[in-house]
């Protein structure tokens, strides 16, 4: 009996095993064509580029941006050490010389600059009062005084004056200091490797730092040569990224594929990491080398040290009979559908970035470009990171173990973090750090699915039974923990006014509350939280307002974006428009794009995937949902009732892994709901993108990290039983 369920057991999993691999076959191939065909469209989207590289290489042999910050900035010794080429003559390299001439130039005009700053202050006058002038409507005539020794301080002559004032109106000296070191750190880094366009570069950063806005005409000749040469270098590698794209997808898949078939064998996980790593390096080089196709060189310098370490690593770990040491047990996919999924989605993220980068407005010509890397990581992460999932969930299950443990010391662990995602998202929103909202949702977003997951686990089963809700005392001692936790990362959301995350969270909560209180009051609280948005949404902030005024009637909002994906959603036809058809821009003139917004590649998605494929994209969300669906149901056969979590705690981490599934699913399928009701005006726009099609680095890493973490699942858990 126990060799035929075994015999069952293994067909299952081959069956498993030859479906994964045919879908991710099929995606890869369709992939591979869709990339050619953005290619054979791109037209005026890859003229584009040529002109962009042309424009570059003109302006850099016209004038080169060393001789024109000698003379912008130059004294007897710079003007010596740069003289202008003969006529005719080959440009040549920055030298050492020059550019030390340049960094003692600009140490001394920073020290200056400081210096007159630092009088005023000691004198109890306001810096910014230079910007003013002599300040003559002032009586006192000792500060008019003070004022005119320091304007004779800081000018040269009259338009080196402006330019000073200027930089009083932006920067104090606080931020000054801070934004001379880093760049003079910069700058010592590139000259220690020997990297002379680097250190130049960082030379004229500095040079417009503290010479405040550049409105001279050698100020504006400076910054246009360097912002040409600095788009002509991204226009090669986006038109490099074009034209082999289905070269790179792949190598992308195969490597990928080729990393699940060697990760899921009973293998040392950190020897197999750093062979994969390798091989990974290899193929970012033959890229590089065959198609133009470039990682920064810290990229390579990194993982190949990484390599080594972990290496290392193993090798002293296993001479201390360490676990990390220890050979993993044979696993298999949670669900054949996972991997051939997430490759179709971030694939079909990519043939859209690229079409928007070729025929969508200028100024997001290179978003190709921005999204290369973040594709390139998160197929490094889903291929690397299931080696080591056991040792990260062990992590988390302890951290969250010792947080929400019944004693003294575990209440005050868990108050200490409550207080530190509050203090994180302060120190992330202020002039400090200054921290963009999308790394900030995407980070207290994975803090509520976490915490939603262990909380679930350890408390779901028990308050279905009633075991904690005998008495009112018990009821809120079992739901305090968790509601003083939403309101913390609550408040983190609304310190960094980020509120479209909030809108998500709240959602989700909703909806894993139902695990417990029922689904009927599940769905009653759902209607009044969509009705109080509605009612009450606009008391929150008045962005919230003008957005909710904009679904009543988007053709009289402030903002017209809602009008204009509507108008756009109008004017697509029943198939589409196709890749590199869609008129992004409208049909207006071609001098100006009146037409989707400029967030469409990451607020607007849906309506981008609406006008490629019309009627097609209600299929794409369609097959998200699934595909959550199956993340979720992958670990619906892992026991969670409180007897089997005590019996190890190789079960109480798998327990918390099934949770994380339903938990993330969650997550993926509200965000997706969230973000097409608003981009169709059935809900007000959240600003929400969709999971893994969307453009932004953060949102596809955290996601897909968290998929990584539930891809796969031992042979020996695929019988269990119970469910989540």
């Amino acid at each position: 009996m126990g060799d035929e369920k075994a015999s069952r057991l293994e067909r299952r999993t081959a069956r498993a095993r030859w479906t994964e691999t045919a879908l991710c076959l099929l995606i890869a191939l369709a992939l591979v064509a869709g990339s050619q065909l953005v290619a054979k469209r791109a037209g005026d989207g890859l003229e584009r580029y040529r002109t962009d590289q042309l424009a570059g290489r003109a302006a850099m042999a016209a004038e080169p941006m060393l001789e024109a910050y000698c003379r912008e900035i130059g004294t007897p010794l710079a003007v010596a050490a740069c003289p202008p080429p003969a006529a005719g003559s080959p440009r040549k390299k920055p030298s050492p010389a020059v550019l030390n001439a340049f960094a003692e130039r600009l140490v001394a005009r920073h020290q200056a600059l400081d210096g007159a700053l630092a009088m005023l202050n000691r004198d109890g006058v306001d810096w910014r009062l230079i910007s003013e002038g002599f300040a003559a409507n002032t009586d006192d005539e000792r500060l008019q005084g003070r004022l005119r020794q320091a304007w004779a301080e800081l000018e040269r002559d009259k338009e080196e004056a402006q330019e000073v004032g200027l930089l009083a109106r932006r920067l104090d000296r606080g931020n000054l200091e801070t934004a001379v070191a880093l760049e003079r750190g910069i700058y010592a880094a590139a000259v220690q490797r020997g990297d002379g366009s680097g250190a130049a570069a960082s030379l004229l950063r500095l040079t417009r730092i503290l010479d405040g806005e550049g409105r001279s005409p050698a100020a504006r000749t400076v910054a246009q040569l360097l912002t040409a040469g600095h788009i002509a270098e991204r226009a090669r590698q986006a038109e490099a990224l074009v034209r082999h794209g289905w070269i790179l997808w792949a190598g992308w898949a195969g490597w990928l594929w080729l990393a699940t078939r060697l990760g899921r064998r009973s293998v040392r996980p950190l020897p197999m990491l750093a062979l994969l790593l390798t091989l990974a390096l290899a193929l970012a080089g033959a890229a590089q080398h065959w198609l133009d196709v470039s990682l920064p060189v810290a990229v390579y310098w990194g993982a190949g040290s990484l390599a080594a370490f972990v290496l290392l690593f193993d090798q002293w770990a296993a001479a201390r009979d360490w676990a990390w040491a220890e050979r993993l047990p044979r696993r298999v996919a949670a669900s054949p559908w996972l991997l051939p999924g997430w490759l179709a989605f971030v694939g079909i993220g990519w043939l859209l970035l690229a079409d928007l980068s070729l025929n969508f407005h200028p100024r997001l010509r290179f978003l190709v470009v921005d999204h290369f890397v973040g594709v390139w990581t998160a197929v490094l992460l889903l291929g690397l990171l299931p080696l080591l999932a056991g040792p990260a969930l062990r992590v988390l299950a302890g951290l969250l173990g010792r947080a929400g443990a019944p004693t003294p010391g575990g209440r005050a662990t868990g108050f200490a973090l409550l207080a530190l995602v509050p203090a994180a998202a302060w120190a992330a929103a202020s002039d400090g750090l200054a921290l963009p909202q999308h790394y900030t949702g995407e980070a207290f977003k994975a803090v509520a699915v976490l915490y939603a997951a262990w909380f679930l686990l350890l408390r779901a089963p028990l308050l279905r039974a009633g075991a904690l809700t005998a008495d009112l005392r018990s009821a809120l001692a079992a739901g305090l923990p968790a509601g003083l936790t939403l309101l913390a990362v609550a408040a983190a959301f609304v310190i960094t006014r980020d509120l479209g995350p909030l809108l998500v969270l709240l959602l989700c909560v909703l909806i894993w509350s139902g695990a417990f209180v029922g689904w009927r009051m599940m769905a009653a609280g759902l209607a009044l939280a969509l009705g109080g948005l509605f009612v009450a949404g606009g008391l929150f902030s008045p962005i919230v307002a003008e957005r909710v005024r904009s679904v009543a009637d988007p053709f009289t909002s402030q903002t017209d974006d809602l009008a204009r994906l509507l108008w756009f959603h109008q004017e697509v036809p029943a198939t589409g428009f196709g890749l590199g058809q869609v008129p992004w821009c409208g049909y207006g003139s071609g001098e100006r794009c009146v037409g989707l917004p400029l967030q469409t590649q990451s607020d607007y998605t849906f309506t981008a995937l609406f006008g490629v494929a019309g009627d097609g994209a209600w299929l794409v969300v369609a097959l998200m949902g699934l595909w959550a669906v199956a993340l979720m149901r992958s670990r619906w056969g892992t026991a969670v009732h409180p007897s089997a979590l005590l019996a190890s705690p190789k079960a109480y981490q798998e327990g918390l892994r099934a949770w994380l599934a339903v938990t993330f699913g969650t997550l993926v399928i509200v965000q997706l709901a969230s973000t097409v009701a608003g981009n169709l005006a059935w809900l007000p726009l959240s600003g929400i993108t969709v999971p893994f099609v969307s453009f932004g680095s953060a949102a596809l890493l955290t996601m897909t990290a968290f998929l990584a973490l539930l891809a796969e699942k031992t042979v020996a858990t695929t019988g269990g039983n119970g469910n989540a």
